[in-house]
C-alpha cells in the first residue's frame, strides 16, 4: 500500500505581494532522512483583491548526498501580471 506524506503549507508573504511579475525564486528543503518517493511541489497563490495570479513550479529536483540525506529543490515563477503571495505544499508518495 502506498504511503502519502504532505509537508506544508509554507507561507511566503509580503505586503503588496512577495513575488513580482516575471520574477522567480529558488527554494530547497532538507535534509530528509528517508527516500521521498514520487514528489509533487505546488505553489498556491493567495487571493488579493484585483490581482491576476499565475504561478508555475519548475526545476523540481531530488538530490541524494553520500551521507544518505536527501534534499529537494524547486523554483516558483510568477508568470502573471501582478505581484503575488503564495504557499508551498510538498507531497510524497512511496510504495
Amino acid at each position: 500500500m502506498a504511503t502519502t506524506t504532505v509537508w506544508g503549507p509554507y507561507t511566503v508573504w509580503a505586503p503588496g505581494g512577495y513575488l513580482a511579475p516575471k520574477e522567480a525564486k529558488n527554494w530547497w528543503w532538507g535534509p530528509f532522512d528517508d527516500y521521498l518517493g514520487a514528489v509533487t511541489v505546488t505553489a498556491v497563490p493567495f487571493t488579493m483583491y484585483g490581482s491576476e495570479m499565475v504561478l508555475t513550479t519548475t526545476n523540481v529536483m531530488l538530490e541524494a548526498k553520500p551521507t544518505a540525506k536527501v534534499y529537494l529543490y524547486a523554483t516558483v515563477n510568477n508568470i502573471g501580471p501582478d505581484p503575488v503571495n503564495f504557499y508551498w505544499m510538498i507531497t510524497s508518495v512511496q510504495q
